[in-house]
C-alpha cells in the first residue's frame, strides 16, 4: 500500500524554512520511529519538496488544486490495517503529530492511498528502477480528474497514448514514469483519480514536460475521459528518507 500526503506549509514561514524543518527535523523523527517501532513504521518513505506548480483551470475555490501545494510525502505500508495502526501508535502521537503543527496547515492535508499500475520507462522494464527512483531527483507530479462515470483504470487507459507520446518526444529526459490509481474510499470522489508520478534528468525537463501535461488536458485532442483543465501538476526535488528494501 502506498499513501500520498499532499499539503501546504503552515502560515507565518517560508517555503525555504518549511522544507528544512521537514527534512531534518520531521524527517529525522520519522526515521526515529521506523528504528525504534519498525512492526508499525513504514516501510519506504520518501519527502518530495514542491518548488513549482499549477493550480487547477476552470474549478471553484473548494477544489482541492485550487491552490497550489507545497509537498508531497510517500510512505509505503503492508496493508492499509498498518497504516492505521501507525497513525496510533504512541511515537506517533507523541512526538510525530504535534511536530507537524510547526510546519503543516492541517486543514489543506489530503492523503490519497494509491496502487501503482505500471512503470514505464524509456530504458525497459529492466532499467527502470534503478534509473528513475535511485539516480533523479527532479521529479513530476500530474494529477487527472476522471469524467463522470469513468474509473481510474479506464482514465489510464485513456491517457497512455499520451504517455506513448511524451515517451517519445522526451524519452532523452525521461527515467521512469508510474502510474498510480487512487483508491477510492466508500465510493466518495477523491481530489484525483489517477496521478503520473515521473523521475526526469533535471528541473529544466520537469518544466517542460508539466507544461506539455497542462497543455495536453486542455486540448481539443484530450481523451473524453480525461475532464478538461482538471490536471494540475508539481514540480519537486525528491528525498529519501528511508529506502526500505529498495535500497
Amino acid at each position: 500500500m502506498k499513501l500520498m500526503i499532499i499539503g501546504r506549509r503552515r502560515a507565518g514561514i517560508t517555503l525555504a524554512e518549511a522544507h528544512r524543518y521537514m527534512l531534518e527535523v520531521h524527517g529525522t523523527a520519522v526515521v526515529g520511529m521506523i528504528r525504534e517501532q519498525p512492526e508499525l513504521a513504514p516501510r519506504r518513505y520518501i519527502q518530495n519538496h514542491v518548488f513549482d506548480g499549477s493550480y487547477r483551470l476552470g474549478v471553484d475555490r473548494n477544489d482541492f488544486f485550487a491552490l497550489n501545494r507545497d509537498f508531497v510525502t510517500q510512505v509505503w505500508f503492508d496493508h492499509p490495517q498498518q497504516a492505521a495502526a501507525a497513525m496510533q501508535a504512541p511515537f506517533y502521537l507523541s512526538h510525530l503529530q504535534p511536530d507537524e503543527d510547526r510546519f503543516v496547515d492541517q486543514e489543506s492535508v489530503i492523503r490519497l492511498p494509491v496502487r501503482e499500475l505500471e512503470v514505464r520507462s524509456p530504458l525497459g522494464a529492466e532499467g527502470a528502477e534503478g534509473a528513475g527512483r535511485r539516480r533523479s531527483t527532479s521529479k513530476l507530479f500530474v494529477f487527472h480528474r476522471a469524467g463522470e462515470g469513468v474509473s481510474g483504470e479506464d482514465l489510464a487507459t485513456a491517457t497512455t497514448p499520451l504517455w506513448d507520446k511524451a515517451l517519445q518526444d522526451f524519452g532523452n529526459a525521461i527515467d521512469t514514469v508510474v502510474r498510480n490509481i487512487v483508491l477510492r474510499r466508500d465510493g466518495l470522489p477523491a481530489a484525483a483519480d489517477v496521478v503520473d508520478e515521473v523521475w526526469l534528468r533535471d528541473d529544466q525537463a520537469a518544466r517542460a514536460l508539466g507544461q506539455y501535461w497542462i497543455d495536453q488536458s486542455d486540448a481539443a485532442t484530450a481523451p473524453d475521459a480525461l475532464v478538461a483543465a482538471r490536471s494540475s501538476i508539481l514540480l519537486t526535488h525528491q528525498h529519501v528518507l528511508f529506502a526500505g528494501d529498495q535500497a
